[in-house]
């Protein structure tokens, strides 16, 4: 399929990945996320009788950047409970700036950067939530959620990059592009970061990476 806009990627990914996973993905403005989890998901109508805090031993004032860049910072999702289910939901943020290092900026360009930015989120927020089904790296089992946030984010990077791969739509291309400039530039921003980028070159190739960043 030819899209003819980033938008129309965006949705019919939107779309696709929802049904395929049974998830709901919501798309807020960022003051949102001056809510509480729980007044967040009430304001917008979800039931939820807990939200599942997970326990990790990595650093959270690191963790905190990952995916936080200049260029990409739109998502988030949460993992709640109700009854003896478990699921997760998708927030992507609505109204971000993304700072393009395209020559030719221009006021249409820069709303297409918004939609591959916001396709590039939703693409990696679901392979968190395909890591927590499968209970790799996010886990829950036996009432003690934990998560090795190293590996999920490699893993959930991994699944974007992979679902970008073999694509020769255009906008597709241009936005493994900008995903593989940001996760190869995020290695030099902290320890963690390091981490995880060596963690999901062990899932990726890494010049396959660097070629796309410099296509």
């Amino acid at each position: 399929m030819v899209y003819d806009s980033a938008c129309k990627l965006f949705l019919d990914a939107k779309h696709l990945l929802s049904s395929e996973f049974n998830i709901n993905v919501y798309e807020v403005k960022a003051s949102a996320y001056s809510y509480g989890q729980s007044e967040l998901l009430s304001n917008l109508g979800i039931e939820h009788q807990s939200i599942i805090n997970f326990s990790t031993t990595n650093d959270n004032e690191l963790v905190k950047c990952y995916g936080c860049s200049k260029d990409v910072k739109a998502w988030v999702t949460y993992f709640i409970a109700n009854d003896l289910t478990r699921h997760a939901v998708v927030f992507i943020i609505d109204d971000f700036l993304f700072e393009s290092d395209r020559d030719d900026s221009s006021e249409e360009s820069e709303i297409e950067d918004v939609y591959i930015c916001k396709y590039i989120s939703l693409l990696h927020e679901f392979g968190h939530v395909k890591d927590f089904i499968n209970q790799q790296h996010i886990r829950y089992a036996d009432n003690k959620p934990s998560v090795d946030l190293v590996r999920s984010e490699a893993f959930a990077d991994n699944f974007a990059l992979r679902k970008m791969k073999n694509s020769s739509e255009p906008l597709v291309k241009y936005a493994r592009k900008v995903m593989a400039k940001s996760v190869i530039k995020r290695k030099h921003e902290n320890d963690f970061c390091r981490q995880v980028y060596m963690e999901t070159i062990k899932l990726f190739n890494e010049e396959k990476l660097i070629q796309w960043a410099e296509s």
